[in-house]
């Protein structure tokens, strides 16, 4: 009987250019294989028994000839391309119009108006990486005290401020009056970025918070279904952000790093809590920001050396899935993410994999989980039930938790 299905996502561990590629300048993204290339001995075992290899040609992860997963491979249908978008079509719900990404900035009469709905002036508006802003904007920030506003793709728009001149909890709020203003705008969320250091040596802390911009997702998707069900979804504090608070039936509270991420799904395990978990796993996607290769590479091998003691850890009514969000290439020119497939492995303990084929949307996942738990169908994706391990290849009935 399937007690529990975990879901670790990969943030940004693309694995080739989807076909519309072009229109994100992405064509020749390919974030794992470039960043796998970057060092030598590069080697990620267990990935490579779970059966990597056999999704795509990566001359870096053989194929196996007996993986332990079922395998494939995803294509996005959101014209978005991070965690926010990504997240919510696996659920079921696709955003086909893109989001603002407010190039070359906020347009000077929405932005008056977004300081005063936020009550206070801010520096820098532009689309800038927020690895030079800080910087660039320090000095000024220290001054003035006013908070640093940037944006980004997708319609993400970032507020920033250093934890002595401001608050994380003032700049929260800030953040948090940003969410509201920007309703009905095309931005999805915010995020509150505070840091310490000094120039040369600014770090981020881990009083991150996302605010999400009140949108309306229907009640058709995964998340809905889990809850309509009563069938609990444990969730981090930054994916709870993403999703919302009212599905979330148990929320791990920190913002965390890879190995942070890790060790709570491990503590997840030997709970023995039932239902759906999802854990994003994002040391990747930072390293993909700063164009940083190598860390990447490096990134993977000690995300895969963490596997281990989890796939260990799998019961006989577990279901693991291993996916990702979207792709981040750090050897391309782009600014930030980049559009391609992503893998998908899913095991189980004892497990003898299929081909799970090449999925045309990431919707594929929440249908899968819908008819693993004998939900209502969702509206978008398609079931790829009978491409699972044994016994959830033939589950049909109702699974109780």
């Amino acid at each position: 009987m399937l007690k529990r299905i975990i879901v670790l996502i990969m943030d940004s561990v693309g694995i080739g250019a989807q076909p519309d590629a072009s229109i994100y300048d992405s064509e020749k993204a390919h974030t794992f294989s470039h960043v796998a290339n970057a060092v030598a001995n590069f080697s990620v075992p267990n990935l490579s028994k779970l059966g990597f290899g056999n999704i795509t040609n990566l001359p870096c992860v053989p194929p196996t000839d007996s993986p332990s997963a079922s395998w494939g491979k995803m294509c996005e249908l959101t014209s978005g391309i991070d965690t926010f978008a990504g997240i919510w079509e696996m659920a079921g719900v696709i955003y086909k119009d893109r989001f603002a990404s407010f190039k070359p900035s906020i347009p000077s009469r929405l932005l008056v108006e977004m300081q005063a709905a936020i009550e206070s002036n801010t520096l820098c508006n532009s689309y800038i990486s927020g690895f030079l802003v800080l910087d660039s904007y320090f000095q000024e920030h220290q001054s003035t005290g006013h908070p640093i506003v940037y944006t980004c793709d997708d319609g993400t728009v970032l507020v920033a401020a250093h934890e002595d001149t401001m608050s994380p909890s003032k700049l929260h709020t800030i953040a948090e009056r940003m969410a509201k203003f920007f309703v009905g705008r095309q931005v999805t969320r915010i995020i509150a970025r505070p840091f310490v250091g000094k120039p040369g040596n600014l770090k981020r802390t881990a009083n991150r918070r996302d605010f999400v911009v009140q949108t309306d997702q229907g009640d058709c998707h995964l998340f809905a279904r889990l809850q309509q069900a009563e069938i609990p979804l444990t969730l981090t504090e930054h994916l709870t952000s993403l999703i919302g608070q009212q599905y979330s039936s148990n929320v791990i509270k920190g913002i965390f790093d890879s190995v942070g991420i890790m060790a709570e799904v491990k503590n997840h395990m030997a709970s023995h809590r039932p239902g759906v978990a999802m854990f994003v796993v994002p040391d990747f996607d930072m390293s993909g920001h700063r164009k940083d290769a190598k860390q990447y590479a490096h990134d993977l091998m000690s995300f895969d050396s963490l596997l281990g003691p989890i796939l260990n850890m799998l019961e006989p009514s577990d279901l693991l899935v291993i996916t990702a969000d979207h792709g981040c290439d750090p050897t391309l020119p782009v600014r930030g993410h980049t559009r391609e497939y992503v893998p998908l492995l899913v095991t189980s303990k004892n497990a003898t994999g299929k081909p799970i084929g090449n999925r045309t949307s990431f919707a594929d996942l929440g249908q899968t989980i819908c008819n693993l738990y004998s939900l209502p169908s969702i509206k978008t994706g398609d079931s790829f039930i009978n491409q699972l391990p044994p016994p959830y290849d033939r589950t049909r009935r109702k699974t109780h938790v």
